[in-house]
């Protein structure tokens, strides 16, 4: 065995010879394996000879190596950690055990909630979050910064935000930014790029085959309004809802069995997605917006004339993402842009 490996049972060996003098079970005992300073190759070594808890000190650190190493064993954060780290803390970390203050555990269980979150949307699209900087404060300190001030606390940053959406001062919401994992019907994604302020990273249809059953079917088949050209009201019933849901059904199924002919014959997967159904089909996307272009989208497709689709995914959005993150933001967003005599969101 090597010297890592010797070590570790000693050590080992000495935890049980503790656990058994003073009545504990042993596999009530952790032993984590600090690593401070050890290199990727010593930690996987360690790894493979048994140990289950690694250790860091620092944050930067311990996130070059989980790149490497990733969840092969659970982290811990044994150092120092600063509330400024948080965000990036909650990505490597399973377990932080310098937590020194209130307003540091806060902070860690709000990042560590949002995380990953997935909402479900129509029939099988999602929102993931997979990324966040900032928080009302951040808005407050980055107004205050004009005349070199700094929060105020409590409700004098509450009042100060809203003074600045209502009065459209909205440069300072741009330090919050969102990075989202979303997968949608095409339908959808046509009208969500015609906002050129989303960075986007798209799933490609030639180097990922689609699946049998990526593609959308409505719940129900909306009629054309009288008066709006480009809204819908009302729904379709009885027999004839019934035979196009069947149709759209059998179109799917029989515009994917040629697609997958076309792949067994090996047409290249660029060429072969013509047989699909273009609107219908789900991609998935990574998506990065800042705060202040997040409610200029938010305003415009959560709009009762916004089609159906996208209200849903605006709703998903503004319901289980940046409510929860911007609680103030989202109530004087709600009190001035959403509400009977809201503002255009074009300011400074």
């Amino acid at each position: 065995m090597s010297k890592i490996g010797d070590n570790l049972r000693s050590v080992e060996d000495r935890i049980d010879k503790a656990a058994r003098r003073s009545g504990r079970q042993r596999a009530d005992i952790t032993l984590v394996t600090v690593t401070k300073t050890r290199s990727v190759e010593e930690i996987r070594e360690a790894i493979a000879c048994g140990a289950t808890d690694i250790g860091e000190n620092y944050v930067q650190e311990a996130e070059q190596k989980y790149a490497q190493l990733g969840d092969a064993a659970r982290w811990h954060m044994i150092g120092h950690l600063q509330r400024n780290k948080a965000r990036h803390a909650v990505e490597v970390f399973s377990v932080v055990h310098s937590v020194d203050s209130a307003e540091l555990a806060r902070e860690l269980g709000r990042r560590a909630e949002k995380i990953g979150k997935r909402v479900d949307v129509l029939d099988q699209g999602w929102i993931e979050l997979q990324d966040m900087m900032g928080d009302d404060l951040a808005i407050v300190n980055a107004a205050r910064v004009s005349f070199l001030g700094e929060s105020k606390g409590g409700e004098r940053d509450k009042k100060l935000l809203f003074y600045l959406l209502q009065h459209r001062h909205t440069s300072p919401f741009e330090q919050v930014e969102f990075r989202f994992r979303v997968r949608a019907p095409l339908v959808v994604w046509w009208q969500w790029v015609r906002h050129r302020v989303w960075h986007v990273n798209a799933q490609s249809g030639r180097y990922t085959p689609f699946k049998e059953n990526d593609f959308y079917m409505p719940a129900a088949w909306r009629l054309q309004a009288a008066d709006n050209k480009q809204a819908s009201e009302g729904e379709l019933s009885g027999a004839e809802a019934e035979a196009l849901t069947s149709a759209l059904r059998d179109h799917y199924e029989q515009s994917f069995a040629l697609y997958q002919r076309a792949l067994d014959a090996g047409v290249a997967r660029e060429l072969a997605r013509m047989f699909l159904p273009g609107f219908a089909v789900y991609y998935t996307w990574v998506v990065k917006v800042d705060a202040h272009n997040l409610m200029q989208f938010l305003r415009l497709r959560m709009a009762p004339e916004a089609q159906y689709e996208i209200r849903q995914y605006a709703q998903a959005l503004f319901t289980h993402f940046f409510k929860p993150a911007l609680p103030w933001t989202a109530e004087a967003f709600e009190k001035f842009v959403l509400g009977p005599a809201g503002v255009v969101l074009d300011g400074d």
